[in-house]
């Protein structure tokens, strides 16, 4: 009688897991989620030695990567939350995101310069203006600015990552910088739809992904100087 019950407690142990790792993958899918650490990779080390990009080359890789953010996530996101963040991936304003945060850097730059001439003649109402201060806030820009900050200089190996100077200097410019990236991301998004996306930010598990996709980041950033 007890081989039977251990029996069914493993098996019960190995169903689970493997119904916990098909929403794990069909997460990272459906949110793009190599494809963004991918293009993290490109941007923060563009100008890194070959001994940067190789290291970084081995911290992004998309086994570690997936390995991150299982054991980030493990006591964060519950099976549930992953089905709820899934059917966002899945919906139309979810998949929208996800294109346009992948979105060539071509179109970025365009979209970069249009909105840098909208802002200098004062064709953003002010009502868009307070949107784009409310997304930024939902996602928790201080926290964006430091850990891309960190993962900038660390890509550039232990000594730079000891440098003030140096950290002072990229923060400053990632503080300039972010507000105006974001609202390039979202510029063909109408009001309700950037509103929507603030609401899925200000909800419970859009918090709790926020939180993991940070610690997921942070930990790379250790990774890159280790």
């Amino acid at each position: 009688m007890k081989k039977i019950f251990l029996f069914m407690a493993l098996f019960a142990t190995a169903l689970f897991g493997d119904s916990r790792d098909v929403l794990v993958d069909e997460y990272l899918k459906k949110s793009a989620y190599y494809e963004a650490f991918e293009r993290m990779k490109q941007d923060i080390t563009v100008e890194v030695s070959a001994d940067g990009i190789q290291k970084a080359n081995e911290v992004f890789r998309p086994k570690n990567l997936k390995e991150i953010f299982v054991r980030v996530s493990k006591d964060s996101l519950s099976d549930d939350d992953l089905k709820q963040l899934i059917t966002f991936y899945n919906s139309p304003l979810g998949i929208k995101y996800v294109k346009t945060a992948n979105e060539s850097d071509d179109v970025f730059g365009k979209n970069m310069v249009k909105i840098d001439e909208d802002m200098e003649q004062n064709r953003v109402s002010k009502d868009r203006l307070k949107l784009f201060d409310e997304f930024i806030v939902a996602i928790d820009i201080d926290r964006v600015v430091k850990i891309t900050s960190d993962l900038m200089v660390n890509a550039n190996g232990k000594q730079e990552a000891s440098s003030a100077s140096v950290k002072k200097g990229i923060s400053d410019y990632m503080k300039s910088m972010a507000p105006f990236i974001y609202q390039t991301l979202l510029i063909d998004f109408s009001d309700s739809e950037v509103k929507a996306l603030v609401k899925q930010y200000k909800s419970h598990v859009g918090k709790k992904e926020l939180e993991v996709v940070y610690g997921v980041m942070e930990e790379i950033s250790k990774q890159l100087i280790q």
